[in-house]
């Protein structure tokens, strides 16, 4: 609402001017009257009010005074002046402080009431248009915030950025980057809105360094951490602790779990890019799952060891070909768990991962299969590139050997053909599909349709439709039993449908074949 001051000597027109206007319908508030206008100065001096509605004339300080005060010190306050024509001369000054309106005694309420209207107005016009200009302001303010902290983040992920323009944004961050280190954060929890809590608690712990801190996704954050005040001593040591508080903080509070890689101490602007690879090099590492903190100086310079790698591979080859899941899984397992604990890098291990993976096709290969007729869901290969840890990744090569196994193991014996075969048998009284059987046997469909036509000569719906015409005929030799009850007992769902196929599989109706058999 508007806040308006009335000032008169008179306490019967203060009161008046207060108690017979509906202030409220014009959308103001009355928030203080005074008798003369030194008390008025006193009171806005510190609190500023929207409309002022004064006698030109008191005794002390008068209306022409009050303008006076205004016009230096709150320009966007209107000052309504009421004033007789012996005064109109004085009030005439009073245009030169930027007096908004006049009202000239005596003037009836509705006179009042209309100059109250126009210059509420006015008011509003010049409020929403200060809003709006503030609005502007602010989105011009983020744009350019958005574009500094823009230019930080290429710079340091990498990105070519013009180097002056980086710096000259770090210089909001009172750092000129001789020494800093980088933090990156991978924070696992679903609800995005507790990420920013842990941003929140992030920037709070680290308040007694300069700090930059970025988004990179929706579930990773950066943070430029600088050494510039000499009283910062072991730092690396310092924000070890902080770290630690950030993960009881994430644990204890947020629910969820979080994982931290910090880089070397750098001494200049141009190693930015190498600090934030030294960051993510070690937030890889939360693939092992076992240490929320990384720091880079404690990696491993670890040496892989091809000859070792081509035996296990070997092995896991021989083991798949015989047929022996318990110890292709065991090569896999002891192989990948031993690289985990010698700390080899993320994506090495998952390249084992990619060469176990190639190993087994290869296997399958031979049996005149693919991995699609084994695998009638996605093909483990992406599992592999996506597992998030390395148990997972052990998880989805072990199955997948073990399913080849099984397939392999099945395949020799005609134990599918045999599966297939009982289950055509259990349910031709029923609507059933290719599909039915296939999942009933754990097998992809096209698999099973090919195999099955290999084998029997026969495609699964012919089978299906020889078995139900000989059930058909069976039950047919009972004269009680009606073609409509035989079409449904044998599978059929549309009695016409089932007279046609019998009819073209056994050259007669059922109503002859009954009358023949009767």
């Amino acid at each position: 609402m508007i806040k308006v001051m009335v000032i008169d000597d008179e306490a019967k027109i203060r009161k008046g001017l207060m108690g017979y206007i509906d202030w409220t319908s014009l959308d103001c508030d009355v928030v203080k009257d005074f008798e003369n206008g030194r008390l008025a100065i006193d009171y806005l001096a510190d609190h500023p009010v929207d409309l002022i509605i004064s006698d030109i004339k008191m005794p002390g300080a008068d209306g022409l005074e009050v303008s006076k005060f205004i016009h230096h010190h709150a320009p966007n306050t209107r000052i309504i002046l009421y004033t007789g024509y012996s005064d109109f001369k004085y009030a005439q000054s009073a245009i030169a402080f930027g007096v908004a309106d006049f009202i000239v005694k005596p003037s009836s309420m509705e006179e009042i009431i209309g100059i109250l209207k126009k210059n509420i107005e006015k008011i509003k016009k010049q409020q929403e248009k200060e809003r709006h200009l503030d609005t502007l302001e602010n989105q011009l303010e983020n744009v350019k915030e958005y574009k500094k902290q823009s230019y930080i983040k290429k710079f340091i992920v990498g990105e070519d950025v013009d180097r002056q323009t980086v710096k000259k944004a770090l210089e909001a961050y009172n750092s000129n980057m001789e020494s800093y280190c980088l933090l990156l954060y991978q924070i696992k929890r679903k609800k995005t809105i507790l990420h920013h809590q842990t941003l929140q608690f992030i920037n709070l712990s680290l308040n007694d360094f300069n700090q930059y801190t970025f988004t990179l996704n929706d579930s990773t954050y950066g943070t430029l951490v600088f050494f510039d005040k000499p009283s910062q001593k072991n730092p690396i040591r310092v924000l070890e602790a902080k770290c630690n508080e950030i993960n009881d903080f994430v644990i204890h509070y947020i629910k969820g779990s979080i994982f931290i890689g910090l880089s070397d101490i750098h001494y200049s602007l141009e190693e930015a890019p190498v600090a934030y690879t030294e960051a993510q090099r070690c937030l890889d590492y939360s693939f092992y799952g076992d240490n929320p903190l990384i720091l880079y100086h404690q990696l491993k310079n670890t040496q892989n060891n091809p000859t070792y790698v081509a035996y296990n591979l070997e092995k896991i080859s021989q083991y798949l070909i015989k047929g022996d899941a318990a110890q292709s899984t065991t090569t896999i397992t002891s192989m990948l768990k031993i690289m985990a604990d010698n700390r080899e890098p993320v994506d090495y291990i998952k390249s084992m991962g990619v060469a176990i993976y190639t190993v087994a096709m290869s296997v399958v290969k031979k049996h005149n299969l693919t991995f699609s007729d084994i695998f009638s869901e996605e093909e483990p290969y992406r599992a592999i590139l996506e597992a998030e840890c390395i148990d997972d990744l052990i998880d989805t090569l072990n199955d997948m050997v073990n399913t080849i196994i099984h397939y392999l193991s099945i395949g020799n014996n005609n134990y599918i053909i045999k599966q297939a075969m009982n289950y055509i048998h259990n349910h031709y009284n029923t609507p059933i599909k290719l599909q039915n059987i296939a999942d009933h046997i754990h097998i992809n469909s096209s698999y099973l349709s090919r195999l099955f036509k290999d084998k029997t000569k026969q495609t699964i719906t012919q089978t299906l439709r020889d078995i139900r015409i000989e059930k058909a005929k069976a039950l047919l030799k009972d004269y009680t039993n009606k073609t409509y009850d035989v079409a449904s007992m044998v599978g059929f769902d549309d009695a016409a449908y089932f007279s046609y196929v019998f009819k073209k599989e056994t050259g007669y109706s059922p109503s002859q074949y009954k009358n023949l058999n009767s």
